[in-house]
């Protein structure tokens, strides 16, 4: 009879082991910043309002290109203070791809149309056809992406 409880007892904390590792927990994680980088610097040169010319970025970094109310619009290219550099088509401030883009490593590369490899989604094609599709910030690999080599 007292081996009887012992293995009552036994089964009993078993199953509600069992049912205890199903309980769902509540875990909160920090998700990536996903807002968009606004650019801020001094004009050098040119209408940095309504027209083409060259902005000194606050925190090192360089615009030269068109502008539309005062935000990167049309061509132009960005080059950033750890030197990677992005160039192609800008609307309302953001990068849209479609251009060339050199690496902070050196690699160069071609972000596809419509994509922002600055800050956003998008994917990038490098010369030695090792392809990075995912987010970027600052023009960096941030978050979520996935890396394919030839």
């Amino acid at each position: 009879m007292k081996r009887y409880k012992y293995v009552l007892l036994g089964v009993m904390l078993f199953v509600l082991a069992g049912v205890l590792s199903c309980v769902k927990t509540k875990q909160s994680r920090a998700l990536p910043d996903t807002s968009p980088v606004e650019f801020v610097g001094t004009c050098q040169e040119g209408d940095c309002l309504e027209g083409s010319g060259t902005m000194d970025l606050d925190g090192g970094g360089k615009y030269i290109g068109d502008f539309k109310q005062g935000k990167f619009n049309g061509q132009g290219t960005i080059t950033l203070a750890d030197g990677s550099s992005f160039s192609g088509s800008f609307r309302n401030g953001r990068y849209q791809g479609g251009g060339a883009v050199v690496a902070v490593d050196g690699r160069k590369g071609t972000c596809l149309k419509e994509s922002d490899c600055l800050n956003g989604s998008g994917m990038i094609t490098f010369e030695d056809k090792t392809v990075y599709d995912g987010r970027f910030r600052l023009g960096l690999l941030e978050g979520y992406g996935f890396i394919s080599t030839p």
